[in-house]
């Protein structure tokens, strides 16, 4: 008998007993053997094989997930990866099922470390042979807590910012280079009128921006400016329309987004509605207009009466007494319009009409105090009018006059502060007067904020002295003082006395022509003062302890 001399022949070192084929093959396994565990040890997830629910196989990417060495988990079922019985149980409900009838199964589920650490996990399985007979599962974990965390916080960015542009107080307005509209927020739809599905694709121009202004400035060309300027246009204030055609004013925030090639994209604008504002400021042009008018007109009446009054002074002193009167009488339609001005533009500084810009606040508060100014202005030739006219009549009340002191320099204590300027104030015990203590207050307020606007460092001194059936209200200071030819002007009506604080201090010329008509004329007093250029000056006020008396008297 033959006998195969490749079996027979002699075994070598380091050569295969078996046919050169044969030995190939099982080199072969072994190779692709070697490249399994290589790849399994190479992933960066955790690997285990299962069989009847226990481990006989873990890569390393456990002991980076779990904690558990690999040599440390083989023999063991897999609940020490989960958080309690319930979870084993469950998850086996779930996937079992599955990989009888589809063989692999996806599912994020929550694990435990080894340290007790709650992770949530991909859990990937995949069966090998067959799931009924052989039991064998190949199962990876995926720690997806991070990314989950990532997920959540990019979910909650996205809905506060949905949340940020759909409920804010301000039109967002997003179009492209041809001025189509993309998006606009809820309360733009509801302030100009529309619904999403009307406006959104519709150009901008004759839509919520008219060809022409009520002005007359023409905007059909002024999409193509803001994309060929965009700096130039990244504020800018125009006339709008609404869908039911009515005319507002917004102040539009712009900014141009590009592309990768640098192309403009589209425009995202932020609007405010300022028509109320504008309003306020027309309305308060055309009052000053108007009131410049009547000046002007009662002027030239007054000038032409004189001219033919000149030689007849009771009749020039009738007219100016109906003059006064006139303009007594007019208290109420000069007061109201103007009321109505500050209230609205108090208002918007306070943004109830929207968030306004530093530019628009800036704006808006020259003009509400040029408005003030103008209503001080306004109560003052009042009131001189009314005295003037013998209808500024005296309500006396028993009041405390340490009070009336105290609410006077709590008026005037910005002022102080401002300049840091000191205030001393002597007086006796607490004096109650029958006076009319709006009209005393009103005295005190313009003595001290004259002598606070002309006193650059230093102070003012408040004495207070009971003479008699009279109190004496001296107020002195350490300002710029008056010369001695200038005295005499100090009580007239518009008078200004020249110095290097007149621009600064600013005023009429009737705060001291009004305090000498009130404490003669209605608190039946009388007001005088002494002063020195560069000395300061004092100011004393004598009014009666009680009003009554002295009218009586009268």
């Amino acid at each position: 008998m033959k006998t195969n001399k490749t079996l027979k022949s002699p075994q070598k070192k380091g050569k295969c007993p078996l046919k050169i084929e044969a030995c190939s093959h099982v080199q072969s396994l072994k190779a692709l053997q070697e490249l399994y565990f290589s790849t399994l040890s190479a992933i960066p997830h955790a690997v285990i094989g299962l069989k009847n629910r226990t481990i006989f196989f873990a890569n390393e990417a456990v002991e980076k997930i779990f904690g558990w060495k690999p040599d440390e988990i083989v023999g063991k079922k897999t609940r020490i990866f989960y958080r309690n019985d319930e979870d084993y149980e469950e998850i086996a409900k779930r996937f079992y099922p599955r990989l009888e009838k589809q063989r692999t199964h996806i599912e994020n589920f929550p694990c435990v470390t080894n340290d007790g650490r709650e992770i949530l996990c991909r859990v990937s399985a995949a069966v090998i042979g067959n799931v009924l007979t052989d039991k064998r599962i190949v199962i990876m974990y995926e720690d997806i807590t991070n990314y989950k965390k990532i997920e959540e916080n990019l979910k909650n960015s996205e809905q506060k910012y949905r949340e940020l542009v759909e409920n804010a107080n301000s039109i967002i307005l997003r179009w492209n280079s041809k001025g189509e509209i993309s998006f606009i927020n809820e309360f733009g739809l509801a302030f100009f009128g529309y619904s999403e599905q009307e406006i959104i694709g519709r150009h901008v121009v004759g839509t919520i921006v008219p060809e022409t202004e009520t002005t007359g400035r023409d905007l059909s060309s002024l999409m193509e400016k803001i994309c060929l300027d965009t700096k130039a246009f990244e504020h800018n204030i125009n006339e709008n329309i609404r869908k039911d055609g009515s005319r507002v004013w917004i102040a539009w925030t712009n900014k141009v987004v590009f592309d990768e090639n640098r192309k403009i994209s589209e425009i995202l604008s932020v609007g405010t509605d300022i028509t109320a504002i504008k309003t306020a400021e027309e309305e308060l042009r055309t009052y000053r207009e108007h009131l410049e008018e009547l000046v002007k007109e009662r002027t030239q009446q007054l000038e032409k009466a004189k001219s033919d009054l000149e030689h007849s002074n009771i009749k020039l002193q009738e007219l100016d007494r109906l003059k006064s009167m006139f303009i007594a009488s007019m208290s109420h339609e000069l007061r109201t319009p103007l009321n109505s001005i500050i209230g609205f533009i108090g208002m918007t500084l306070k943004g109830l009409s929207g968030e306004l810009n530093e530019e628009q606040r800036d704006n808006l508060s020259r003009a509400y105090r040029s408005a003030q100014h103008l209503l001080a202005l306004i109560t003052d030739i009042i009131d001189i009018s009314k005295i003037e006219a013998g209808r500024l009549d005296s309500f006396p009340e028993i009041v405390s006059l340490k009070e009336i002191v105290d609410s006077s320099i709590t008026a005037i204590r910005p002022q102080l502060n401002e300049k840091r300027l000191t205030l001393t104030v002597d007086m006796p015990a607490d004096i109650k007067l029958n006076i009319d203590k709006k009209r005393l207050l009103q005295c005190l307020i313009n003595l001290l904020s004259n002598s606070i606007k002309y006193t650059e460092k230093g102070g003012i001194t408040v004495t207070i002295q009971k003479a008699n059936s009279d109190i004496d209200i001296v107020v002195n200071d350490t300002g710029i003082g008056i010369d001695e030819k200038d005295i005499a002007r100090v009580f007239q009506p518009f008078e200004r006395l020249d110095s290097h604080l007149q621009i600064k201090a600013g005023g009429t010329g009737l705060g001291l022509y009004l305090t000498k008509k009130i404490a003669t004329e209605v608190l039946k007093g009388n007001i005088s003062v002494q002063s020195a250029k560069g000395y300061g000056s004092t100011f004393s006020l004598r009014i009666p302890v009680d009003l009554n008396l002295s009218i009586k008297d009268n």
